[in-house]
């Protein structure tokens, strides 16, 4: 099947049997949720996606794969009504989720894939850190460097995002322990927490040798960063990196 099958709407992987799973442009008071109580179809709103101050947000929904073609046309409806009560940058906005459509499926590098979907979820401080974050591992000044020099930075990387990916593991499976386990596990946690926070400060040390301290700034911002955000950074790493290997 296409993965566009309307032009405010993208397919993405699902992993629930009998089901297709979809990214819609919707606006923010819902016109899609008055349309879907209305028809004959069940559609599943997993969650929202919204910029600060935008008019519009992205629903990723379900739908049972018999119900597809009754999902198409009342997409079609949804970008007519949409568009009938004057929100003028509608197609527009759908534009650039079929573009990030485009880079998460493979068309693009990994690194618009990141910025593409870092450009879908609403700032915080830690999404705008692990923006930074990425800007600087993809400068030019970094991308030239070689040899010896080269490979230390790799490993700095590819170390900083092991520790983010262990920290944020842990985090997750922190919802399903008992208290019992939480408490036992509290300073394992707390170790990993550490781990990735001097991994991340050191990558940003070591990319200010390389860059003459381009980047002074963010590792002042790293430093005054409080735990909680730097935990919220790990998860969002993590994130990057799983829809990077989509």
């Amino acid at each position: 099947m296409d993965d566009f099958i309307a032009d405010n709407c993208i397919k993405v992987q699902c992993f629930l049997p009998f089901h297709y799973r979809f990214i819609f442009v919707d606006t923010y008071d819902h016109v899609s949720r008055r349309l879907f109580k209305a028809s004959r179809i069940r559609v599943f709103h997993a969650r929202e996606l919204a910029k600060r101050g935008s008019p519009f947000r992205l629903i990723v929904c379900y739908i049972r794969k018999k119900d597809l073609e009754e999902f198409k046309r009342l997409l079609e409806i949804l970008k007519s009504n949409i568009l009938i009560l004057g929100y003028k940058d509608y197609e527009a906005e759908c534009q650039r989720l079929r573009e990030a459509g485009d880079a998460l499926s493979g068309v693009k590098s990994k690194g618009e894939v990141i910025r593409m979907t870092l450009s879908m979820i609403k700032d915080d401080k830690a999404k705008v850190f692990t923006q930074k974050l990425s800007e600087m591992i993809e400068s030019s000044e970094i991308q030239q460097l070689s040899g010896e020099d080269r490979d230390e930075y790799e490993e700095a990387v590819s170390d900083m995002k092991k520790k983010a990916a262990s920290y944020a593991r842990f985090r997750t499976e922190w919802e399903f322990m008992s208290k019992d386990e939480k408490i036992e596990k509290d300073s394992l946690r707390t170790s990993h927490h550490n781990e990735f926070m001097t991994a991340a400060k050191l990558l940003i040390r070591l990319s200010n040798m390389h860059t003459d301290n381009k980047w002074a700034k963010l590792q002042e911002e790293a430093e005054s960063m409080q735990r909680k955000d730097f935990g919220d950074i790990a998860c969002y790493i993590t994130y990057l990196i799983a829809v990077s290997n989509r």
